[in-house]
């Protein structure tokens, strides 16, 4: 079994920017998510089998066959904490339709294969710090402004090593 999650993929170019932000947030005693790392988690799905992966994959090119997403734009726009899982975040602007419209389709896919949901709503988010204990104090505005673009979304696969973890696409779905 393999421990995955679909997640909007960030570019290497945006993933190196988001880095220079996070780095003029103070978290002292926290520990920093690597730029590699970050992406928007649109599902996690926890562990499953080889057999439910390949299935999943299957129904998700089928909606991208048929549904055809588009791409769309995104903004970080504040710093915020998720307290019981102690993980400082990016927030995401909220009026991003399109972002919440392929999350709802994707969750009904999931919902259709007996995954259940891992939180209460989703809220659209790039990690920064794991460990986090209280609102990150930053050098940087509460608010802020950093446009990404949407133009794929990947099923992951989550493995712990030595030096934390690593995730790695194990299949990737363009946006039209």
């Amino acid at each position: 079994m393999a421990r995955m999650f679909i997640a909007l993929d960030i570019s290497n170019d945006d993933k190196k920017a988001i880095a220079n932000i996070q780095q003029q947030v103070l978290m002292p005693n926290a520990r920093v998510i690597p730029w590699q790392n970050f992406h928007l988690t649109l599902h996690f799905l926890g562990n499953i089998k080889p057999e439910t992966q390949l299935i999943l994959t299957q129904k998700i090119n089928q909606f991208v066959a048929e549904i055809k997403p588009e791409r769309f734009s995104y903004c970080l726009t504040n710093i915020a904490l998720f307290r019981k899982p102690q993980v400082a975040y990016f927030g995401i602007d909220h009026d991003v339709p399109h972002l919440f419209s392929l999350e709802q389709q994707l969750g009904a896919i999931t919902s259709n294969l007996g995954f259940k949901s891992q939180h209460d709503g989703f809220t659209p988010h790039v990690s920064i710090f794991r460990k986090a204990k209280e609102i990150p104090r930053s050098s940087i505005n509460d608010r802020f402004e950093y446009l990404l673009s949407a133009t794929s979304f990947s099923l992951y696969q989550s493995t712990s090593t030595n030096n934390g973890e690593k995730y790695t696409a194990s299949h990737t779905w363009p946006l039209s």
